[in-house]
């Protein structure tokens, strides 16, 4: 496979595994403090969880033919795509990405809820709202780890197969009784009136895309412990995830020499 030029953009960890492995590979990766164009560019790798802060960026850059690596595009930037003739790449699009995203997220609720809670994570009640890919699979790891485990759900065939899965379908809401609360959902869900029945030492993670589930305004005034847990992947398992974005990468590297 020919060699390929790769233009990287902020490394966190994740960002750094994924050059090194294309790097291995024979492609040429370029940081974006060395931003050259005097030789054109495959591809441009956003990072997943700040693609539209990147994309505004470096949108100038980006040329007919070129390959935008990212996840979640404004409608803006496929509009502006459209207009420049360039691809763009929705790494969660992707067959099976998102659902070895939704494992690794989930390890990575574990271990944020394992060092924010003051008890243990086995036999607490936890709440989780949204019962997607990722809210799914949060449940099952909570239920291995012996906790006891509520759906706030709308779809009601959803909460059938929570149920069948060994959740409860938490029907009235109110959180007095729940150790840890988890959200899932990109929209306003846990407001003042819902906080206020929070009880005591229970600790929230809000893992939505922004604008997120929590009033968390109303939970600093309140001290009540809510964190928002964005990048939870690229946090807690930078290699395997980069390996996960890499296949991609790869696949579309191929279908660009097919052209």
């Amino acid at each position: 496979m020919e060699k390929k030029r790769f233009l990287i953009c902020n490394m966190d960890e994740r960002q750094q595994y994924l050059a090194e492995i294309l790097q291995r590979t024979g492609d040429e990766v370029v940081e974006e403090n060395e931003f050259d164009e005097s030789e054109p560019f495959f591809g441009m790798l956003l990072p997943v969880t700040q693609t539209d802060e990147y994309f505004r960026r470096l949108q100038g850059h980006m040329k007919k033919g070129m390959y935008i690596f990212g996840s979640n595009f404004s409608e803006d930037a496929k509009m502006w795509a459209k207009t420049m003739q360039f691809t763009l790449v929705d790494y969660m699009k992707e067959p099976g990405v998102a659902e070895k995203n939704a494992i690794a997220t989930a390890e990575g609720v574990i271990a944020e809820a394992i060092t924010e809670m003051k008890q243990n994570l086995s036999g607490s009640k936890c709440l989780v709202a949204g019962y997607g890919r990722c809210g799914s699979v949060i449940a099952e790891k909570l239920l291995a780890f012996g906790c006891e485990v509520a759906i706030l759900e709308q779809s009601r065939e959803k909460c059938t197969l929570a149920e069948q899965n060994g959740c409860k379908w938490e029907k009235d809401v109110g959180l007095l009784q729940y150790d840890l609360i988890i959200n899932t959902v990109p929209a306003l869900i846990f407001g003042e009136s819902l906080l206020c029945t929070l009880k005591k030492d229970a600790v929230i993670l809000d893992i939505a895309t922004k604008p997120g589930g929590v009033d968390f305004s109303y939970c600093e005034k309140n001290n009540i412990k809510a964190k928002r847990c964005p990048g939870l992947p690229a946090k807690y398992s930078p290699k395997t995830s980069a390996e996960v974005l890499a296949e991609v990468v790869r696949k579309y590297e191929k279908s660009g020499e097919r052209q």
